[in-house]
C-alpha cells in the first residue's frame, strides 16, 4: 500500500493529462484488485469482484467492438490510423471512469473496508474524477461524442452524491452545471460550496479561485470585486498577496471587457457606415 500511497502523491503533483488520467486509472485498479484479494470472502467485497470481471471484460473487448463497428466510418474519413485509435482509447476511458466513478463508489463499505484503504480510495476516485473532468470530457467534446459526454455527466453527478465533503459536493455539480450550460446555477453551486469551507482550510483558495473565475466567465466584475474585498479581511495572512493579486486582476480583466467592448462597437458602426470619419 505504501507504493500506491506514493505514487498517489506523485500524481498530485502531476500536471493535467491524459498520461495522469491513465495512471490515475491504472492505481484505482492495483489499489482494488488488491483489495479483492485480501478480502475475497466478503460478501461485499465479493459483488465487487463480480462486477469486476464484468466490467473488465466489456472494456478490454470494447475496442474491437468500436473498431469494428467504426471501420466504415474511419476509412470513408480516411482519418489517419493513429487518430482512429486515438479515439478507441479515449471511448475505452469513458467507460473506465464512468464504471470508477458512477458504479464503483455504491459498493465501497467502510464495514467491509479498513478505514485507511477506504480513504484511499475515495482520495483517488476524487483525483480521478478532476483529471477526467479537465482532460477526458474535453476531448469528449472536441470529438463531438453526445452518448459519451452524457455518460461522463452522469457519472459525475453520481461521484458529487457519493462525496461526504458538502462543499465538494457543491462543488463537483457547479462543474457539471457548468458543462451543461446552466450558468447561474453554477454560480449558486460555487458560491455555496465556498460559503461551506472554512477560510483556514486548505482549499479555501481553490474554492474561492473556483467561483471567482466563475463569476469573471459571466462578466460579473463588480460582484468578484466584492466578494474578494468582503473576503480580504478575513483570509490568513499567507493568502493576502494571492488575494490582492486577484483584485488587480479583476480590475484588468474589467478593462480588457470594456475595451473590447468598445473596439466591437466601433468596428459595428465601420460595418454599417456610420463611424465618424
Amino acid at each position: 500500500m505504501s507504493s500506491l500511497a506514493a505514487e498517489y502523491q506523485h500524481l498530485l503533483k502531476a500536471s493535467e493529462s491524459v498520461q495522469t488520467l491513465d495512471a490515475t486509472l491504472h492505481l484505482l485498479e492495483r489499489a482494488t484488485r488488491l483489495r479483492l484479494r485480501v478480502q475475497g470472502a466478503d460478501l461485499t467485497i465479493k459483488q465487487i469482484e463480480e462486477d469486476w470481471e464484468s466490467y473488465e471484460s466489456s472494456w478490454r473487448r470494447l475496442p474491437e467492438f468500436i473498431q469494428e463497428a467504426d471501420a466504415k466510418r474511419f476509412e470513408r474519413a480516411k482519418q489517419p490510423r493513429l487518430a482512429a485509435r486515438a479515439q478507441i482509447q479515449d471511448r475505452s476511458r469513458v467507460v473506465r471512469v464512468n464504471w470508477y466513478l458512477a458504479t464503483l463508489p455504491s459498493k465501497l463499505s467502510l464495514d467491509a473496508l479498513p478505514n485507511s484503504q477506504y480513504s484511499f480510495i475515495v482520495d483517488a476516485l476524487h483525483l480521478l474524477f478532476h483529471q477526467a473532468y479537465f482532460v477526458l470530457l474535453p476531448r469528449v467534446e472536441e470529438a463531438n461524442w453526445v452518448a459519451e459526454k452524457n455518460d461522463l455527466v452522469s457519472s459525475f453527478l453520481a461521484f458529487a452524491d457519493f462525496v461526504p465533503d458538502i462543499a465538494e459536493r457543491f462543488r463537483i455539480e457547479g462543474l457539471v452545471q457548468k458543462t451543461r450550460g446552466e450558468y447561474r446555477e453554477a454560480l449558486e453551486s460555487f458560491l455555496k460550496s465556498l460559503h461551506a469551507t472554512h477560510v483556514d482550510e486548505h482549499v479555501f483558495m481553490t474554492r474561492l479561485q473556483t467561483f471567482w473565475m466563475a463569476l469573471l466567465d459571466a462578466s460579473q466584475f463588480r460582484e468578484a470585486r466584492d466578494l474578494l474585498l468582503e473576503i480580504l479581511p478575513m483570509v490568513p495572512m499567507k493568502h493576502l498577496g494571492e488575494v490582492q493579486e486577484m483584485i488587480t486582476d479583476t480590475f484588468e480583466e474589467f478593462g480588457n471587457a470594456r475595451a473590447k467592448g468598445r473596439a466591437a462597437g466601433y468596428r459595428e458602426l465601420q460595418r454599417t457606415g456610420c463611424a465618424r470619419r
